[in-house]
């Protein structure tokens, strides 16, 4: 990806938002949430998803815990959460159990990032910073590493660390 592209991803990542999206809790519904709020974390994650996704249903949970610890003394993390769910039942089933934010179900900005960030399939976890920088186009890869040659989850803080030092080189 070229220098030109990062800049129009960012733009589309953070300025679009700014303007054209407000945010819900996604266990009650009920809150509208500012992006600057969202914003007022160091680190942003957008997270496509859905109910019927069995890897997402995996997946979930480990990000769940990892928000919700790293969150715990000092908000470092905020995750949006972009349905990709088939009905407003199932949007309401699969976010009650989530820590973050959502998206509206069926805002028309989750089909124009999805569309703009080249989402082809599910779970999928941007990670930025708050000024916008692209931290991580795979998210959900950052979960593993491997010692001794062998595949393994990565801990909460050694994630958390490394989407806070890393930058991408393209």
């Amino acid at each position: 990806i070229n220098a030109e592209y990062m800049g129009y991803l960012r733009y589309t990542m953070v300025e679009k938002l700014d303007f054209e999206t407000k945010f819900i809790e996604c266990q009650d519904h009920k809150k509208d949430i500012s992006w600057s709020y969202i914003k007022e974390a160091p680190l942003v994650g957008i997270y496509f998803s859905a109910h019927w996704c069995p890897p997402c249903k995996k997946f979930t949970p480990m990000l769940a815990s990892l928000y919700t610890e790293v969150n715990k003394e000092k908000r470092q993390l905020e995750i949006v959460y972009c349905s990709n769910d088939h009905s407003l039942g199932m949007f309401a089933e699969y976010t009650k159990g989530m820590p973050w934010k959502a998206m509206p179900f069926q805002d028309p900005m989750i089909e124009r990032l999805s569309d703009k960030h080249d989402v082809k399939g599910i779970p999928r976890l941007i990670i930025f910073k708050n000024t916008g920088e692209i931290v991580s186009l795979d998210g959900r890869q950052d979960f593993y590493g491997t010692e001794k040659g062998k595949p393994v989850i990565l801990g909460n803080s050694a994630i958390l660390a490394k989407w806070m030092g890393k930058q991408l080189n393209f």
